[in-house]
């Protein structure tokens, strides 16, 4: 359990960095905090999904291929729901 508040602490860290740099490069400060909120909630997401798997599965590689695969999932419907303008 230590690992995965390890991981979910990094993964916050890199959001409220990720809103400072925003909002230190002139990004208005609502949009800097929503963007770096949004940077953390998906790393912390991927941390519980790769937690879950590895509870799961019998096997290091089985629990990596299927958090892998969410992951490929979840940007392949990015992709798909997302159209330019």
């Amino acid at each position: 359990m230590r690992q995965a508040t390890v991981i979910v602490t990094a993964a916050l860290l890199v959001g409220v960095a990720t809103a400072t740099a925003l909002t230190a490069a002139g990004t208005p400060p609502a949009g800097a905090v929503l963007h770096g909120a949004g940077v953390a909630l998906v790393g912390v997401f991927f941390a519980a999904a790769g937690t879950l798997a590895a509870q799961v599965f019998p096997s290091r590689a089985a629990a990596s291929g299927a958090t892998v695969a969410l992951l490929g999932a979840g940007l392949l419907s990015m992709a798909t729901v997302r159209r330019p303008r």
